[in-house]
């Protein structure tokens, strides 16, 4: 077990004694209640009221718990982050650089592509170096051809490999095992890129009833089937959607475009293996549609 696991077991201990406080708390009131049932009417006020002690205690014990439960996710939350932060500040092994495998063609079309996407805002300065994408481009896959989707799939992979997040650019996973922790992925970045990560709290996801969500597959396209829930602002949102057991979210990424929308601004997604949703001016979106025509499409229900 790494160190890491039994630090978080350790920060969630109280939880689950909490709730068997109110459980306790609970059973002594039914007990009482109970037993109150079958004895003399004639109780004192104080032996009427004495059960509801312990009924008290167990609602005070969930609020408890539920606090402890908070503060340990939002601990491990920044402990995350943090751990990103600090791969970011970290200075890069230098290694000998190869020449890039690339065709001068590919390079060609490579490099116009990254010129284009930093003049729309996709990518900014800091997120990509040429020179490091060319040389690493075969890393990724061995290309015969560098169309937009190529370009995107590189830089995502090299941002996974330097776990360096873009500032206005997300890549959701597809064709993979969604869990919850994915669902959460989806909201989170939408926060990130719109600057409102540190507004956002109590994230939930359940199925559309309630309970566990029963997830779709592939070719099937049932009704909302799942709900994420979160505040943003103190604001509370309730967002169904369907959930894949092997695919992206459908209906989501829409609502949150709007939820997390600002004036002036919008998504822009296009499938590059994975789901990539860029954060751009509308202006820059209509530049990227003259420039990749089709390629992208804005995001909004």
């Amino acid at each position: 077990m790494s160190e890491s696991f039994i630090r978080n077991c350790f920060r969630f201990l109280p939880v689950p004694l909490w709730l068997i406080a109110a459980g306790v708390g609970v059973y002594q009131f039914v007990q009482l209640q109970s037993a109150a049932a079958v004895a003399d009417a004639a109780r004192s006020t104080l032996e009427k009221v004495f059960p509801y002690a312990f009924l008290i205690g167990a609602i005070v014990c969930l609020r408890l718990a539920y606090r402890e439960y908070a503060k340990a996710a939002a601990e491990i939350k920044e402990e995350r982050r943090a751990d990103v932060d600090r791969a970011k500040l970290l200075p890069r092994k230098e290694v000998e650089r190869k020449p890039s495998t690339l065709s001068d063609e590919l390079q060609t079309k490579l490099q116009d592509s990254l010129r284009v996407l930093q003049s729309c805002g996709v990518l900014v300065a800091g997120d990509v170096n040429f020179d490091t994408i060319a040389q690493d481009a075969t890393e990724v896959d061995d290309f015969e051809s560098m169309d937009l989707e190529d370009v995107l799939r590189i830089v995502h992979g090299l941002s996974d490999r330097f776990h360096h997040p873009l500032a206005n650019v997300a890549f959701f996973p597809d064709s993979v095992e969604m869990a919850e922790d994915d669902i959460f992925l989806y909201v989170e970045e939408f926060a990130r890129l719109t600057h409102q990560e540190n507004s956002l709290r109590r994230l939930r996801l359940q199925g559309i009833a309630g309970g566990k969500v029963t997830m779709a597959t592939r070719g099937e396209f049932p009704p909302s089937n799942a709900q994420v829930e979160f505040e943003l602002h103190g604001i509370e949102h309730k967002l169904a959607f369907t959930m894949y057991s092997k695919n992206a979210p459908l209906g989501l990424t829409d609502q949150l475009a709007d939820v997390f929308a600002s004036e002036g601004r919008c998504f822009a997604a296009i499938d590059c293996g994975a789901i990539c949703v860029a954060h751009v001016s509308r202006d820059a979106f209509k530049v990227l549609n003259e420039k990749f025509p089709g390629q992208f499409s804005l995001v909004h229900s």
